[in-house]
């Protein structure tokens, strides 16, 4: 969770806490406030921060198809290191497994392994910067 709050810091954002009914979280770019469900358990609220963080690093001001796609790899690459994900998938092949093991959830993984898909396809790529730990 360190990890978070360190980007909210370098981020410039504020958080709020509240009763959000049927939303986990939202980024107010305007306000560059972040609303948080009070009621999230620890996994799913950092999570959630992190994806609210990812509208922010990018700079959203509305919510789109796309800008949810953003904020969804952002948080996956953030919270996945690629070594600790290669020792996972030899263990484990589902991604409820290797989210429990690594902390995350299981949306985490899954769009990490979207993410790794499209990358390894594009020239340039490199596994050994990737999979630094």
């Amino acid at each position: 969770m360190l990890e978070a709050w360190r980007w909210v810091e370098a981020l410039g954002v504020r958080i709020v806490d509240g009763n959000l009914g049927e939303l986990n979280g939202a980024y107010l770019h305007d306000h560059r406030t972040i609303l948080m469900d009070l009621n999230l358990a620890p996994v799913q609220y950092h999570s959630t921060l992190m994806h609210e963080l990812g509208h922010a690093f990018h700079d959203h001001d509305r919510t789109t198809p796309r800008n949810e796609w953003e904020a969804s790899q952002w948080v996956a690459r953030a919270l996945i290191r690629g070594c600790e994900y290669e020792a996972l998938i030899k263990v484990f092949e589902c991604p409820q497994s290797i989210a429990f093991e690594m902390g995350v959830l299981p949306r985490d993984v899954v769009n990490y392994q979207q993410w790794r898909e499209t990358v390894v396809r594009s020239p340039g790529w490199s596994e050994s910067a990737e999979n630094s730990c």
